[in-house]
């Protein structure tokens, strides 16, 4: 989805572009008008767009970020779980001896 609306703002830039140079070429000012707004609305377009994903793959790395806390508190704990049971294990060996 993303990749259709960067090259649709894209074209419609490069459409507004060349019809603006094109228009300027002839001296045509009312295609030079249509030419430029076509461009500028394309640009805003790809602006727009932009900051929408922009905004979206922060969100996603925020939550993969927490994730990534989540497991590597789940591991220490579990870590500190085995420790703890060697510990303990050493403890009864060490009495039985």
């Amino acid at each position: 989805m993303k990749n259709t609306l960067d090259a649709t703002g894209s074209g419609i830039s490069l459409i507004g572009s060349f019809t603006w140079i094109f228009a300027w070429f002839k001296s045509i000012d009312w295609l030079t008008t249509v030419g430029v707004v076509v461009a500028v609305g394309g640009f805003l377009m790809n602006m727009y767009y932009s900051r929408q994903r922009n905004q979206r793959e922060a969100r996603e790395t925020l939550i993969r970020e927490e994730a990534a806390k989540r497991e590597q508190r789940k591991h220490d704990l579990e870590m500190l779980r085995y420790e703890l049971e060697i510990k303990r294990l050493g403890k009864e060996n060490a009495k039985q001896d």
